[in-house]
């Protein structure tokens, strides 16, 4: 048997006068081991050709092969930043949806801090001229220029940001910032909300409107009585005043007597909180009930002479933690 492997031979065929090298040929010859052979005539001129086609071909293959290899790299890369991008975009509309919530909590603790304001304001606690505090409002000012839109509009620095990378640390800078400053708002709106409400509840508890309009007929302290001509300790002040006029209650509170009392005739003793009480004798006419809470110039009842008195007048006393004091202290 002959071998799987063909045998290739060539052999130089003429050498004729006068021709040129190029035009010369050559004839490969293919002897398989059994079988027919074969030959193929190649002159120099083709031979050549064909060996530089091959290499130009070749060398065309491995630019192409470099080129792909460099395109797919570059692709995988612009798709890495393209990831990248979207990743960050999305981290600044995340922040920047922050920005707005924690703005909107700000703006709610402006509200606040102003409605405190008019609150002690209107209960005569604060001057008019009273202006905010300043750590509030500065923080507030300071606050608003650093906020964040989906446009960019009010933020200026987020649009001049070379990248993705250094406009996501504006962003993140930004909403630190405002977070810091808002929780110093919120404490002090809170702590500002706190006292307030104390002093607004003590100014409401504290008597200090007339309970009705008249003159002080008897003081407070050592007098002759009307009726009975003993020397005694008046803890009270009488206020003659017209028979049915109203009687109002000069603080809120809460009703703890409305009835008939011997001597103090219709009487009505009110609790207002922060060891305020007063009480109320002589009256022709009820308008409240035992456990009635009542507010400031609410009317309670009406001008009389019940029980131990010579003529139309209102008993009114004021007592501090348990003690009778003058209630001309309280009349404006």
């Amino acid at each position: 048997m002959g071998t799987l492997l063909p045998k290739w031979r060539s052999k130089y065929v003429s050498k004729t006068p006068g021709v040129r090298p190029l035009e010369r040929s050559y004839t490969l010859f293919w002897v398989p081991s059994h079988g027919q052979s074969r030959s193929l005539g190649v002159s120099l001129l083709a031979a050549r050709a064909m060996v530089w086609l091959t290499a130009l071909t070749v060398m065309t293959l491995a630019l192409f092969f470099w080129s792909y290899r460099s395109s797919r790299s570059e692709l995988a890369e612009l798709r890495y930043m393209r990831d990248v991008a979207e990743s960050q975009r999305q981290e600044i509309l995340a922040l920047q949806e922050e920005c707005q919530v924690l703005s909107s909590r700000l703006r709610e603790a402006e509200v606040t801090e102003a409605q405190i304001r008019d609150m002690l304001i209107n209960e005569g606690l604060i001057p008019q001229s009273y202006s905010a505090d300043a750590s509030v409002a500065s923080a507030a000012d300071r606050t608003r220029t650093l906020l964040l839109s989906r446009d960019g509009g009010r933020d200026r620095r987020l649009s001049a940001a070379k990248d993705m990378g250094s406009a996501l640390e504006t962003v993140a800078t930004v909403t630190q910032s405002l977070d810091e400053r808002l929780n110093q708002v919120d404490a002090g709106v809170s702590d500002l909300l706190e006292k307030a409400s104390r002093l607004v509840a003590y100014s409401r508890a504290r008597p200090k409107e007339w309970p009705v309009l008249g003159r002080i007929s008897s003081g407070f302290g050592p007098r002759r009585h009307p009726v009975t001509g003993r020397r005694e300790i008046h803890h009270a002040v009488d206020i003659a005043a017209s028979y049915g006029q109203g009687i109002i209650a000069p603080a809120d509170g809460v009703v703890t007597f409305a009835g008939y009392k011997s001597g103090y005739g219709y009487t009505v003793a009110i609790r207002h909180g922060f060891g305020f009480e007063t009480l109320y004798a002589h009256c022709s006419r009820l308008r409240v009930r035992s456990g009635q809470e009542v507010q400031r110039g609410e009317r309670i009842a009406d001008v009389g002479q019940s029980g131990t008195a010579t003529g139309p007048h209102l008993h009114y006393e004021v007592h501090v933690d348990g003690q009778k004091v003058d209630p001309r202290d309280f009349l404006p």
